[in-house]
């Protein structure tokens, strides 16, 4: 690659002019061109600071694992479902060691084969894709099993989202290696224009996958936020303070922003870079910039997600840069609880009854929210059977004094197994507690 006998002239990895002036591809050299001390300097920068997240990422990473005992992956129908933050650890430091691989490989000059290059530096942001990815579809798996509503509220069937989550891990590595390999493999054989021809069908695939991940991470992380405000979370068995719950969002905002923003704009750069690779090869200030972005936002997007994700909760409510209620001391409402049964056991069943019996003054909890606004206009209501759903229990409430008419026609005892979460799976705790006290007024 660097062959005496090849520096003054144009391959895929140096476009020389007629002047034997000479510009590197920095993906493939640094040495022989005008731009060799920056780029030495910009690379020598990226490994250092590669080297350092990815020492950190592995204490964290070995604390939760071995200490915490928290797992990477969960196997079910035999299909690997992945734990959210342990997952996006575990890629963001494979991430960073082949950046640190490659990084060495082009600072030493081993290693001369264009395919291994490239095949180092696209492979690296394979698993930077699949990082994000599994924190997507971790956190979809993640609801399923700490709360049933919430889950129904965004997904409802969880082998779809193992299918998809696998589909979406897999693919980069394929259009990724596609473009690396076959682009280095024609790049040896001094075939440019083949060699052009596989780099920006890899690019375009990039391009494609990394704005399609890019929304969906906001996509994700602002229905996660929305579902981790509501009152409703409140109601599963799990007892959650509003330093928790303020915790668990500042650390999905920083992620979804630092993950869309990576994505979008190394999506930008895949298209850029496919279109015009010889403009900003040969031009000094575009191939600075663009080498910097790249040699850097993938440490720095790094850091900062690992810095958010474990910092505790007490330290981010210490920050005070969210709030998700007037006072951070205040606990959390005693909002009515439902409880789920989802192994469906009598012995369950049984307990479950005695410990969800709640009393409200003159209301009873229904779980249809078009007996809600009946009720509200001043409608007759009946009493409508429990929709079939996965094993559900609904609170059981008892009236304890009814004087007024509708208070009448509500003086009853609730408590069903069901098979279907969809008629009530919006059901508002906010709406129940308004409800109670106008009744209650009344």
């Amino acid at each position: 690659m660097n062959d005496p006998s090849d520096l003054n002239a144009t391959t895929f990895w140096r476009i020389c002019s007629s002047s034997h002036e000479c510009h590197c591809d920095y993906r493939l050299t640094i040495y022989n061109c005008i731009e060799s001390g920056p780029f030495y300097n910009i690379t020598l920068v990226g490994l250092v600071w590669s080297s350092v997240v990815s020492a950190v990422g592995i204490f964290l990473l070995a604390w939760r694992v071995l200490v915490q005992k928290q797992r990477l992956f969960e196997i079910r129908h035999k299909l690997p479902r992945p734990k959210p933050i342990e997952s996006m650890c575990l890629f963001g430091i494979v991430f960073n060691l082949v950046r640190i691989i490659h990084a060495a490989v082009i600072l030493t000059d081993v290693g001369q084969s264009p395919i291994l290059r490239l095949f180092l530096f696209d492979q690296c942001w394979a698993f930077a894709f699949s990082a994000f990815t599994c924190y997507v579809f971790g956190v979809a798996q993640t609801l399923l099993n700490s709360n049933r509503v919430l889950y129904d509220a965004w997904l409802s069937s969880p082998s779809k989202v193992d299918a998809i989550c696998m589909i979406s891990t897999v693919l980069p590595y394929i259009f990724m290696n596609v473009g690396a390999i076959g682009s280095g493999y024609y790049a040896w054989k001094k075939d440019v224009d083949m060699a052009y021809v596989l780099l920006r069908v890899g690019y375009y695939c990039a391009m494609v996958y990394t704005f399609v991940l890019g929304v969906l991470i906001i996509y994700a992380g602002r229905r996660l936020t929305g579902l981790i405000s509501d009152p409703v979370l409140l109601h599963s068995n799990i007892r959650i303070t509003t330093t928790k719950l303020q915790a668990s969002s500042f650390k999905v905002k920083v992620t979804m922003a630092c993950g869309s923003f990576c994505l979008l704009s190394m999506g930008l750069i895949a298209c850029v870079y496919a279109s015009t690779r010889i403009p900003i090869t040969t031009n000094y200030i575009l191939a600075m910039l663009f080498s910097s972005f790249i040699s850097f936002v993938g440490p720095g997007v790094t850091s900062i997600i690992m810095l958010a994700l474990f910092l505790s909760p007490e330290m981010i409510s210490g920050l005070a840069i969210l709030s998700l209620s007037p006072d951070d001391d205040e606990e959390p409402q005693e909002y009515p609880r439902f409880e789920f049964n989802l192994n469906n056991t009598s012995q369950q069943m049984q307990q479950q009854n005695q410990e969800s019996s709640i009393a409200f003054n003159g209301c009873t909890i229904w779980n249809n929210i078009s007996l809600l606004s009946k009720r509200e206009q001043g409608l007759p209501t009946t009493a409508s059977s429990s929709p079939s759903s996965s094993s559900t229990k609904l609170v059981r409430t008892q009236s304890t004094s009814s004087k007024s008419p509708d208070n009448s026609a509500i003086q009853s005892t609730l408590s069903s197994d069901t098979n279907n979460f969809a008629s009530w799976q919006h059901f508002s705790a906010r709406a129940i507690i308004e409800m109670h006290e106008k009744e209650g007024h009344s």
